[in-house]
C-alpha cells in the first residue's frame, strides 16, 4: 500500500517536470537583432528575428520612466521576423530597452539603446549616415567606424543583398548573414536604421518592373526593414516619409514600377510610376521641412546607364519643372547605385531654379574601414 501510495504521488511530479523541460527547450530566442527602425520625437519600432513562434514586447527605461510596447506575435509566415511599436517616448531623450519573449527577457551581446528624435520643426543640427552596397558576405568593420561619428539616423540605399533573385529562402538567408554580423549588430542596436533597395535586392541586375517574382521580394523586404509605413495606397511599393527635426526625409521605391531602361524617354516611361510620382511631387510641396532629401537608390545627376538625367531625363524635368512652379526650396538629393561617393551639382540654369545637389552614397564593403 505505501508502495503504491509512493507510484503514485512519484508519477505526476514526473510528468510535470518532463513537461516542464519539454516547454523551456520549445521556448524561442532571439536569434537576430534587436535593431532600432523607424523612430520619431515620440516613438520607435524594434525589429527582432527569433527561432520560433512567440509573443514579443520590448521594455524601455529611462532615468524617468519605464515603458512597454505593444505585444506582437512571430509567426512562421514572417520568417519569425517583427518589429514593435513603442508609443508614448519623450523628444532627445535616451532610453535603454530589454527584448521580452513570452514573457522571458532576453541575453542579448550588445548594448541596448537608443535616443529618440527632436520635435519635429525644431531647428537644429542632426547627423545623417548614408551609404549602399554590402556585396561581401561575412563581418564588415566599416560599421565600428560609422558608429563612432554617432549618427542620429542611417540610410542604407539599395544592394543591401546582392540576392539577384526574388527567392524568398535566398533573400532571407542573405539578409539574416547581413544581420548577424556583430559589427552591424551593434550598430542597429543603437542607432534608427532605414533602407530602399534597388536592383540586387529587388531582383536581377538592371531590374524593372517586368521582373517575375518581385511581390515576393516586397514581401521578404517588408519583413526585415521597420520603414515608416508604405504610402502606396493603389498599387503595391515600399516608398515613404519621415522627419527629423527640420528635416525630411522621401524613401522612393525605383524599381517596382520602373519601365525598362532601353524604353523610349517620354511620358509614357517612368522610374516612380504615376501613383509615386504624385506622392513625390505632392509631399515635397506640403513639407515645412526647411530640407528636404528625396532618397533613389538609382543616381539623379552622376550619370550612368540607369541615372535620372540620362535614362529618365523626361521624368526628372518634370519632376523639376514641378518643383520650379510651386517654388519649392531646400531640396537635397542622396542618391546611390554608383560605388562611389560623390557630390553632383545641377547648375541653376539648367532647369531654371537653383543648384541642385546631389550627394552619392559610397559602397559599404569594402574590407578596410577606412578605403
Amino acid at each position: 500500500m505505501n508502495t503504491a501510495s509512493k507510484t503514485l504521488t512519484i508519477a505526476p511530479a514526473m510528468i510535470a517536470l518532463c513537461v516542464a523541460l519539454h516547454s523551456s527547450a520549445q521556448a524561442a530566442v532571439l536569434t537576430h537583432g534587436p535593431m532600432i527602425g523607424h523612430t520619431t520625437d515620440t516613438t520607435t519600432r524594434i525589429w527582432v528575428r527569433t527561432d520560433g513562434p512567440c509573443k514579443m514586447q520590448v521594455r524601455l527605461t529611462s532615468k524617468d520612466e519605464t515603458i512597454v510596447s505593444e505585444t506582437i506575435r512571430l509567426i512562421l509566415e514572417d520568417n519569425f521576423c517583427g518589429s514593435a511599436k513603442v508609443m508614448g517616448l519623450s523628444p532627445r531623450s535616451t532610453y535603454s530597452y530589454r527584448v521580452i519573449l513570452d514573457n522571458k527577457e532576453q541575453p542579448c551581446p550588445v548594448k541596448q539603446e537608443f535616443t529618440t528624435f527632436p520635435r519635429r520643426g525644431e531647428k537644429c543640427v542632426i547627423r545623417v549616415g548614408f551609404g549602399h552596397s554590402l556585396k561581401r558576405e561575412g563581418a564588415h568593420a566599416v560599421w565600428d567606424a560609422i558608429g563612432a561619428r554617432k549618427p542620429d539616423l542611417f540610410i542604407l540605399m539599395g544592394d543591401n543583398i546582392y540576392s539577384n533573385s526574388t527567392e524568398p529562402d535566398k533573400q532571407r538567408r542573405m539578409y539574416l548573414q547581413f544581420r548577424a554580423d556583430p559589427h552591424f549588430r551593434a550598430f542597429g542596436a543603437t542607432t534608427p536604421i532605414y533602407a530602399v533597395w534597388d536592383d540586387h535586392d529587388y531582383g536581377i541586375d538592371n531590374s524593372d518592373r517586368t521582373q517575375p517574382g518581385k511581390e515576393r521580394s516586397l514581401k521578404t523586404f517588408n519583413e526585415i526593414w521597420p520603414n515608416p509605413k508604405s504610402q502606396a495606397i493603389h498599387s503595391p511599393g515600399t516608398w515613404s516619409r519621415f522627419t527629423v527635426g527640420c528635416a525630411e526625409f522621401f524613401l522612393m521605391d525605383v524599381r517596382y514600377h520602373r519601365s525598362p531602361n532601353d524604353d523610349p524617354d517620354g511620358l509614357e516611361k517612368t522610374m516612380l510610376g504615376a501613383e509615386q510620382f504624385d506622392w513625390l511631387k505632392n509631399s515635397l510641396a506640403d513639407s515645412s521641412a526647411v530640407f528636404k532629401f528625396p532618397v533613389s537608390g538609382s543616381s539623379w545627376n552622376c550619370g550612368g546607364p540607369e541615372a535620372w538625367n540620362h535614362t529618365f531625363k523626361y521624368e526628372y524635368d518634370s519632376l523639376l519643372a514641378h518643383v520650379r512652379a510651386k517654388r519649392i526650396e531646400g531640396i537635397i538629393l542622396l542618391g546611390g547605385d554608383q560605388h562611389a561617393c560623390k557630390i553632383a551639382v545641377r547648375p541653376r540654369e539648367s532647369w531654371n531654379g537653383y543648384d541642385l545637389h546631389e550627394w552619392m552614397a559610397g559602397q559599404l564593403w569594402n574590407r578596410k574601414a577606412d578605403r
